[in-house]
């Protein structure tokens, strides 16, 4: 959903895996772009949650594509 809102690849300036997979697991994450609406926002952050069972289901992310 971000790279689709921003035509971007996420954490671009990284060239190794490793740094990249050490910095999201400590909780790094793509800057939502001001302009995005904020129901995806919201959505995204909730998605990258580090606690899995506080990411959104299947069905909610469904019934949230209604916005």
């Amino acid at each position: 959903m971000w790279e689709l809102i921003t035509r971007k690849h996420p954490f671009s300036e990284y060239s190794w895996m490793s740094e990249l997979e050490d910095e999201i697991l400590e909780g790094k994450r793509p800057k939502i772009p001001p302009d995005c609406h904020l129901a995806w926002g919201n959505l995204m952050r909730s998605c990258w949650s580090q606690e899995p069972n506080s990411r959104p289901s299947e069905n909610h992310i469904k019934v949230s594509q209604a916005f």
